[in-house]
């Protein structure tokens, strides 16, 4: 039997996901697993990197 807690996603996760809905057409792919985002502050952008496991 699995005995663990499921938590609530990180107030990171929460900004990612505010950002796409708000600015997701701004978000570039760039390569396998890589994406360009704006900054939520408006000044410059991210290189984030997105593997599954």
């Amino acid at each position: 039997m699995d005995t663990r807690k499921t938590s609530a996603p990180s107030t990171r996760v929460q900004r990612g996901i505010a950002l796409h809905r708000e600015r997701g057409h701004e978000i570039e792919h760039v390569g396998i697993g890589t994406y360009r985002v704006p900054s939520c502050t408006g000044r410059g952008s991210y290189v984030v990197y997105v593997s599954e496991g």
